[in-house]
């Protein structure tokens, strides 16, 4: 099932076997603390090193690890390290959230794509870096990372909650991940960036993983461009994910431009009109209430 609650409080781990001794370094991606433990609770971890997710706890004097997962082996070690240095410090969240995932997919092709993705530092560098719009919603660098690791989270428990199957929460959860990637090449991103619509650029962008997955499961590939492509306000979409991701995105543009509305206004004022789409927006946090 899709990790509700879980993935909030586990690390993202490198577990690597120490030479010539059967203790293991344990290191946090996260805080950079390294440790040696003289077990490691994972079958088949490989001893050359391997990404786990766990939690790392100490306890009467000695660290422990539990709930630990394995990642996908083969990930190499300065991958994810490489890309939390591109990251702004208050993003390093979504990043790591995003890495997580791969722990807790139980679909192999799914699986695949993403990590697949997450492998192309071309595609990882503009995604971490960019924008999600010119002069609307996340329109600071990193927005693009944050508004799609929101769009995501939230359409895959929406999935969740209605109980719509765990595929479906998790192609809800790609589909809201990667449905902005195309605004990577867009002006506001680029110097010599692009109009028109950057849906179509998501696919050009993903056209490699999409076509494996097309290979593996072509209803999975069905339903995530499903999530990617524009669609018109008339249209009827089968897939109900595709319409759970849409609302997931307008949501969070419409909760940033509601945040940024707020910004400055003393805490008592409890409406504001938005400098961004000309709208009065009100908040219930007020001390009013």
């Amino acid at each position: 099932m899709f990790p509700v609650k879980q993935w909030a409080q586990d690390q993202l781990l490198w577990a690597e076997r120490l030479t010539d001794s059967n203790l293991w370094s344990i290191s946090s991606l996260e805080t950079g603390l390294c440790v040696q433990l003289d077990f490691l609770p994972l079958n088949n971890c490989q001893p050359g090193g391997q990404w786990v997710l766990g939690s790392l706890v100490s306890a009467e004097g000695a660290w422990k690890v539990y709930n630990l997962r394995g990642l996908p082996p083969g990930i190499q070690k300065n991958l994810p390290e490489q890309q939390m240095a591109w990251v702004k410090p208050e993003n390093h969240v979504f990043l790591l959230n995003i890495w997580s995932m791969l722990a807790y997919m139980e679909d192999s092709a799914l699986q695949a794509f993403l990590l697949d993705v997450l492998s192309d530092d071309q595609i990882m560098l503009l995604f971490c870096t960019a924008s999600a719009s010119r002069s609307y919603h996340h329109n600071q660098q990193g927005g693009l990372l944050a508004h799609s690791c929101q769009v995501a989270m939230c359409a895959a428990m929406m999935c969740t909650q209605l109980h719509m199957g765990r595929r479906a929460a998790w192609v809800a959860f790609l589909g809201g991940l990667f449905h902005d990637l195309g605004k990577t090449w867009m002006f506001y991103n680029e110097e010599q960036g692009l109009g028109g619509q950057h849906e179509s650029y998501s696919l050009i962008l993903l056209a490699s993983p999409l076509q494996k997955l097309r290979q593996q499961s072509p209803q999975l590939f069905e339903a995530l461009t499903a999530c990617l492509s524009p669609r018109k306000s008339y249209q009827h979409d089968p897939y109900q994910v595709s319409e759970i991701v849409r609302l997931c995105d307008r949501m969070s543009a419409a909760a940033e431009v509601q945040r940024d509305a707020f910004a400055g206004i003393p805490d008592y004022f409890w409406y504001a009109s938005s400098p961004q789409d000309g709208r009065l927006y009100k908040r219930l946090d007020s001390p009013l209430f």
